[in-house]
């Protein structure tokens, strides 16, 4: 039997924390290491965040965190979506060209979502994450 948490895509949470060192990245990486569900923790120390990879809720790990004496705040979080609804496509305007900032948004979307798929694939390939 699979557990339920395995039949959804893992979520990705990012966390802003600071942090001046490794000392500091492998305290809260300890303070991280009783939870369950987390699967992955990228420490970005030039840009003072956090990206966790997992079931675990985050707000338990920004508590796991706080408990480092550490000032820790959510960024971003992907929610695992239940099902696709079926939506119609959007259709563009009249004129045929998109709506204005529609160009940025959808680098942005595209950016986060490559960073997703490389992740969830490094952990496929490290057997921490099944097929």
């Amino acid at each position: 039997m699979v557990p339920a948490e395995l039949d959804q895509k893992p979520r990705v949470t990012e966390i802003q924390v600071r942090m001046d060192c490794n000392g500091c990245v492998q305290k809260i990486k300890k303070a991280l290491h009783g939870i369950q569900g987390i699967y992955e923790v990228y420490p970005d120390i030039a840009q003072q965040k956090l990206t966790i990879i997992g079931w675990a809720d985050p707000e338990r790990i920004v508590k796991a965190i706080r408990k480092t004496r550490k000032i820790a705040t959510i960024c971003s979080h992907s929610q695992p979506s239940e099902a696709p609804a079926a939506q119609p496509p959007e259709q563009p305007p009249e004129g045929g060209a998109p709506p204005p900032g529609t160009a940025a948004e959808d680098t942005q979307i595209a950016k986060f979502s490559t960073m997703n798929h490389r992740l969830i694939n490094r952990l496929r390939l490290t057997n921490r994450l099944p097929s």
